[in-house]
């Protein structure tokens, strides 16, 4: 599965966006790792992210592999769907089968949680992501993202549609085992130079 760049998929203003990866199969950090490097060179942008959190899965069997789960936000001028067709591209191309099941073990999970202040509800998007509310794998990541020191002073985030602040969204979230890692992805803060055109995920 590849993905095709074109200027179609280019808005005029790009928006920030917030994307939580993951996964429980293979070497997870060096995956991730890779995703975001070519994330970066597909977006043009730099990709800040959080540490990864270890986690018990959810509504998966027994023996389910443990997850490594985390956040990214980036700079994007790709419309949401073009976005959204850029990571599934990336999710199979590190080893993640285009056609899967919902709670089913993967190397790689890429999912939009925010476009900007969009909300987002069509058949193959919704934004906010439906789920980011209730897990604390995306939102202590989030708010660990949010307190970096690259973030503008007194920044808080609202998520679109949600009244509740991000502690609060915290403080109701079911409770699960989960740990912060002390090795973190490393930040890709200069994305490589690909002509326009010709950015891919393959």
């Amino acid at each position: 599965m590849a993905f095709a760049y074109n200027e179609g998929m280019r808005q005029a203003d790009s928006s920030t966006v917030y994307v939580a990866f993951g996964g429980n199969q293979g070497d997870v950090r060096s995956t991730v790792q890779s995703a975001l490097e070519a994330l970066s060179a597909l977006t043009g942008s730099g990709v800040r992210c959080s540490s990864f959190w270890a986690s018990a899965p959810v509504g998966m069997a027994e023996d389910a592999g443990e997850f490594l789960n985390g956040v990214a936000a980036f700079e994007t001028r790709l419309e949401p769907l073009g976005l959204l067709q850029a990571l599934q591209a990336l999710e199979v191309r590190f080893g993640r089968p285009a056609a899967h099941g919902v709670n089913q073990d993967r190397t790689l999970d890429l999912d939009i949680l925010l476009y900007g202040d969009q909300l987002i509800d069509l058949p193959a998007l919704q934004v906010p992501h439906p789920r980011m509310t209730s897990r604390l794998f995306v939102l202590l990541p989030l708010q660990e993202l949010l307190k970096e020191p690259l973030q503008e002073p007194g920044m808080e985030l609202r998520i679109p549609g949600e009244n509740r602040s991000l502690d609060e969204l915290i403080a109701a979230a079911p409770a699960m085992r989960i740990s912060r890692s002390p090795i973190p992805p490393v930040p890709v803060l200069q994305p490589p130079r690909v002509p326009d055109g010709q950015l891919r995920a393959d």
